[in-house]
């Protein structure tokens, strides 16, 4: 899987959204990655969500509600919002947790 790939995306709302979302890819960035960002207009959240959720069946999210918008994805699988990425950190889970599909190869 190349590096592009292991890092898929992060789902974000667009303006007038959180700020978390900069903090999130200014995080990335700082660890040596070039993250996908996606911005999603308020008018189109619904659809993006419910085909996040579609993309996710048999995963819930970290909290058991319903899908958000942050969504950050390293490889194939769901990690979380603004929360959980900064959660991963703090613990020193984030950096493993992109090294394995490749996306960090420090």
């Amino acid at each position: 899987m190349n590096r592009t790939r292991a890092l898929r995306s992060s789902v974000e709302p667009a303006a007038g959204g959180s700020s978390n979302g900069g903090s999130v890819k200014s995080l990335l960035v700082s660890l040596g990655l070039n993250p996908m960002v996606f911005k999603v207009k308020e008018e189109e959240k619904t659809s993006v969500l419910m085909k996040l959720s579609k993309m996710n069946e048999g995963f819930s999210s970290s909290t058991g509600r319903p899908w958000d918008l942050q969504a950050v994805y390293i490889g194939d699988k769901y990690l979380g919002g603004f929360n959980k990425v900064m959660e991963s950190h703090v613990k020193g889970e984030l950096v493993p947790m992109l090294k394995e599909p490749g996306a960090l190869w420090l």
